[in-house]
């Protein structure tokens, strides 16, 4: 595995994940003691995080009383949306403000261009998986043709104004997008082959959801003729999305298309 690489995964992801770890141990007494495994992203929360050890041996309180006191702590925290606990399983939940999320899309952008030779990768798509893959590359530049056309002065933008309100409807695919260092880390890990082609089907899932968003003109989606700046912001997102494509692309030995008969 290349060096720089290994350096780009600790570099994304696992700071987020290292940065909600941190802030949860602020709480506990002995931090060395007490772990927390935090898991991104799940179906219906961004974040989900269950204690190794009760911190309540170290308080002489009950496990749950210490969980609703960590989410009262955090429940008007700026990193924290929608803070819960469930007292049947002993899992925190919450979700990730769109401010971080974008701000991880970003440095996804920055070390993706930076990364130039990777390892080719068993992971066994279908011929049909493969050719949704391409299917989505070939629709990313069918929207950079109608940018074009749009904006003809413009280049496809290298960061991006993000505007919560113009963001959320893209929200679940910069998810998605942000996603692919926690597949870099599982490649890495070594996890097996039905793990790691969940990644790549995702992207598909995701795109394709917001594709199918408008049915009269989907490259309208992320083009707003008379709104320059919430288009550029959301070209951005379909080329860190297209960078990560160009990534699975090579280690599964495809070819990217940017157009298909």
């Amino acid at each position: 595995m290349p060096p720089h690489w290994r350096g780009f995964v600790r570099g994304s992801m696992m700071d987020l994940r290292s940065h909600y770890e941190n802030l949860l141990k602020q709480l506990v007494d002995d931090p060395e003691r007490v772990a927390f495994r935090i898991c991104f992203p799940s179906k219906f929360v961004d974040v989900s995080s269950d204690f190794v050890l009760a911190v309540a041996r170290f308080h002489g309180t009950s496990f749950t009383d210490e969980c609703r006191k960590i989410c009262k702590t955090f429940e008007n925290h700026s990193d924290f949306l929608e803070l819960k606990f469930r007292e049947n399983d002993g899992i925190l939940t919450w979700n990730i403000p769109p401010k971080i999320w974008f701000s991880q899309l970003e440095e996804l952008y920055k070390n993706l261009r930076d990364i130039s030779d990777i390892s080719v990768v068993d992971i066994r798509l279908s011929q049909e998986e493969i050719f949704q893959l391409q299917y989505v590359y070939a629709r990313i530049h069918s929207v950079y043709k109608h940018f074009f056309h749009r904006f003809p002065k413009e280049k496809i933008p290298t960061s991006a104004n993000f505007s919560l309100e113009s963001m959320k409807i893209l929200l679940n695919l910069i998810k998605t997008v942000v996603g692919y260092s926690r597949w870099m880390t599982d490649i890495i890990e070594n996890k097996n082959s039905e793990d790691l082609r969940r990644y790549p089907v995702r992207l598909i899932e995701v795109f394709n959801e917001l594709w199918d968003w408008r049915k009269d003109g989907a490259e309208m989606v992320f083009i707003f003729p008379n709104d320059l700046v919430r288009t550029q912001s959301e070209i951005f997102v379909l080329e860190c999305l297209k960078l990560v494509l160009r990534q699975v692309f090579v280690m599964l030995r495809v070819n990217p298309v940017e157009e298909l008969g």
